[in-house]
């Protein structure tokens, strides 16, 4: 296992994990730890709501950064002066699938890694035969597989513990990947989120059989929000927008780093049935 250099903040944080994050630990081995906590103290994966995105760190390069869906202080995942893109979290929230890249003009030496949010354990996948360059990334609905769509088509990897060996995608598997790789609104989705095919600059919602629906003028980067809401950067702002219509509403963040973009978000545990 390939581990990133980090410096240790001052421990693990003691609140419980579940039996659902305890199993991310797999991602590590008694020979192979790493003392950095990337959401110690600040965000516990399975069971806060929680969203990583991509903004400007520094020297300008991209880097993730992390912060509550409810929010407050945004804070910094990565400190790698490469370039961190396109992250996408789990289900579970417990793992952040992203692209580094040696520099923003060095598409070519871009690859795929995985860091596990409760260990700050790092794994990277080989590069994609035939040069395909990872450009967008989701997982799949049990979090057992990364979809990435590239410059040669879709791919998938099984996500760790199973070995990171890319396959390509085709037939039902290609179906499959495309719709984990878009957004959508609803559960079970009843609209596509995507960029306006006639009105310039907006998102529009798609529902199968009606014209595009305008939702935010000058909206990008729309992520699923739980089962009812779609969120959507608009500049430097993320906002969020209910299915059953209203006026969207800002996550009010501190901290914000410069040109904040690509948000993946991850839902606060579901109550045990039963429970108040």
């Amino acid at each position: 296992m390939r581990l990133a250099p980090r410096t240790s903040p001052s421990g693990p944080r003691t609140r419980p994990l579940g039996p659902v994050i305890a199993a991310l630990l797999v991602l590590t081995t008694s020979a192979c730890r790493d003392t950095f906590y990337p959401l110690k103290n600040r965000v516990t994966p399975g069971l806060d709501a929680f969203v990583v995105f991509v903004g400007d760190g520094q020297n300008g390069a991209s880097e993730l950064f992390a912060g509550q869906a409810g929010g407050g202080n945004v804070f910094q995942v990565t400190f790698t002066l490469a370039e961190e893109d396109a992250p996408a979290l789990s289900p579970s929230g417990g793992v952040l699938a992203f692209t580094r890249a040696p520099s923003a003009a060095d598409s070519s030496g871009r690859r795929i890694w995985f860091m596990n949010l409760v260990t700050g354990a790092e794994r990277d996948v080989p590069a994609f035969p035939g040069g395909a360059v990872p450009l967008a990334l989701a997982f799949s609905a049990d979090g057992a597989v990364l979809y990435a769509r590239t410059t040669a088509g879709l791919w998938a990897v099984d996500a760790p513990p199973a070995a990171l060996v890319p396959r390509k995608l085709a037939g039902a598997d290609s179906v499959r990947a495309d719709s984990a790789l878009t957004t959508f609104i609803g559960e079970p989705p009843f609209a596509r989120i995507a960029a306006c095919e006639q009105a310039v600059a907006t998102l529009c919602a798609f529902v199968p059989g009606r014209a595009e629906t305008p939702l935010q003028a000058g909206a990008t980067d729309p992520v699923h929000w739980g089962a009812d809401s779609v969120a959507y950067m608009v500049g430097s702002s993320l906002l969020v927008r209910s299915g059953a219509g209203g006026r969207a509403r800002e996550v009010m963040w501190a901290r914000v780093p410069p040109h904040p973009r690509k948000p993946t978000y991850a839902p606060a545990a579901s109550p045990p049935a039963g429970a108040r």
